[in-house]
């Protein structure tokens, strides 16, 4: 099996929103720099004894070119749509 190459540089420029999950765990909402480019990024953070208690960045998460960003938007703005009380 092929040795799988680390992604290139991965650079949170501002966090926009965080939304509490479970207890200990939240999904952040980042606009990030990824090799040089910057992407939106949605990624799910968990606090780690490891450390010291802080959110740690886990691998679960997208991101998303920005050119594509309002196609996400609306699908979960449809998804919400499905959820909402009548």
């Amino acid at each position: 099996m092929a040795k799988r190459e680390r992604a290139g540089e991965f650079v949170v420029k501002e966090v926009v929103h965080a939304v509490p999950c479970r207890e200990g765990e939240e999904l952040r909402f980042q606009k990030v720099e990824v090799n040089g480019a910057e992407r939106a990024d949605v990624r799910y953070f968990a606090r780690s004894d490891y450390s010291g208690g802080k959110f740690m960045q886990t691998p679960r998460g997208i991101t998303i070119d920005p050119s594509r960003l309002s196609s996400v938007v609306e699908g979960v703005q449809k998804l919400a749509a499905k959820f909402a009380k009548k």
